[in-house]
């Protein structure tokens, strides 16, 4: 599976099939037999541009290009194009005079309150290999591990020894199914090549590209977790600022740490969802009750209006198809498209890829007002062209016209929650 450092909701193979792209060449693989160099398409990806010979984007910098433009888009339209969790949003209390709470959070579509948690099912769950159309080429793989978990979608594979970190998250499944407590994963062997394959140095002759059809370039083991948000976890942090005393910038004792009178007074608690689709939450001081599996109300430790509080909680759009069950991937297709455009229309180096994908590319990559005869400028100059909050490229037009639909004067348009 493609991967970079920079963690994103749209996953780096997701974004090779919108584009078109050679799976297993952006994988950074190309074999003799199967998967072989096309004449003079030169579409093999790697992982850091300084180790390709010439200035082409990697999938480090793509990634970097998504996460700008999902932040992009959550900032027009108020909530993450996905689910994300997000955690230590903070707030000053401000409540209104004579009440004990106020309403907080910054994002709309709120899901549920909590932190990100994952339980480790099963570490080193052995890989196996299988050619299901019998063309020589092991195109699959399957991971069968015991567990209690019910919610498909809620069961991830990750990379050997990496504890569930996100961005070592193994994405797009292929297909997960759990019966009689067995859950029986599948993806495409292509995205199972050995990680630290794509960490090579470069040699005098460039970095040596991976061979699809070399069993030992792929790993045998993979870590299987159950992830979810845990709304057991506080989800609501209550500050008071420190009275009667110096503050952590003039304390003359020990410049605030571990002084009393410079710390924070901090309570924990959790909150109730008021408006969903607005993201309007009420925090309230509370503890949970294990025995009873719920939260109770907690009197203030301090006798006074808090300062701050701090949120956990999870947001975003969701993919109607996704809660039908009929995807593992909470992304819808309308959002991940727009992600795919603005990302392309604002990379800063040219994509390896075939005559006719670069084509498509750079026409994504093109700046309309440039191109004043064109018909498709033309058609927008008037109303939308100068209108469009992310730019005037093609890309970032296409992007706008697939989620301008999502806000009407700044209120939602209803869809995925």
């Amino acid at each position: 599976m493609s991967r970079a450092s920079t963690p994103t909701l749209l996953s780096l193979d997701r974004y090779a099939k919108i584009m078109g792209l050679n799976p297993v060449h952006f994988n950074q693989a190309q074999g003799t037999t199967y998967w072989p160099d096309y004449g003079n398409c030169e579409d093999v990806w790697y992982q850091y541009s300084w180790q390709h010979q010439d200035d082409f984007a990697s999938r480090e910098d793509l990634a970097l290009a998504i996460q700008d433009a999902e932040e992009e888009i959550a900032a027009v339209l108020g909530f993450p194009p996905a689910p994300k969790w997000i955690h230590g949003e903070v707030h000053q209390w401000e409540a209104p005079y004579g009440y004990k709470t106020r309403e907080v959070a910054d994002q709309a579509y709120i899901i549920a309150g909590g932190q990100r948690a994952v339980d480790l099912i099963q570490s080193g769950a052995t890989v196996t290999y299988s050619d299901p159309d019998t063309d020589g080429w092991n195109e699959l793989a399957t991971i069968s591990v015991a567990t209690t978990v019910t919610n498909e979608q809620q069961i991830k594979l990750y990379f050997a020894g990496k504890d569930g970190t996100p961005e070592w998250e193994i994405r797009p499944l292929k297909s997960v199914s759990i019966s009689g407590g067995t859950a029986t994963i599948t993806v495409e062997s292509y995205k199972l090549f050995d990680p630290d394959r794509w960490e090579a140095v470069p040699g005098q002759t460039g970095v040596t590209i991976i061979n699809p059809e070399s069993a030992g370039e792929y790993v045998s083991t993979v870590d299987v977790y159950h992830e979810y948000t845990d709304s057991t976890a506080n989800h609501a942090v209550i500050y008071w600022e420190p009275t009667g005393g110096y503050n952590s910038l003039i304390c003359p004792s020990c410049g605030g740490t571990g002084c009393a009178r410079c710390t924070l007074i901090s309570q924990d608690g959790c909150f109730s969802i008021k408006d969903a689709v607005h993201g309007i939450v009420t925090p309230w001081a509370a503890t949970y009750d294990a025995t009873n599996a719920k939260w109770i109300e907690s009197a203030f430790t301090v006798d006074r209006q808090p300062d701050q509080v701090k949120v956990h909680y999870q947001a975003g759009w969701i993919d109607p198809e996704y809660l039908k069950g009929n995807t593992l991937d909470p992304l819808s297709t309308q959002m991940a498209q727009a992600i795919a455009f603005l990302a392309t229309a604002r990379i800063g180096r040219d994509m390896c890829a075939c005559d006719s994908t670069r084509k498509y590319i750079h026409e994504l990559q093109r700046d309309m007002t440039e191109s004043s005869r064109n018909e498709f400028y033309v058609r927008y100059e008037s109303q939308e062209l100068f209108h469009n909050p992310f730019g005037t490229h093609v890309g970032e037009m296409r992007a706008w016209d697939m989620i301008r639909n999502l806000t009407i004067q700044g209120q939602f348009a209803g869809g995925g929650f």
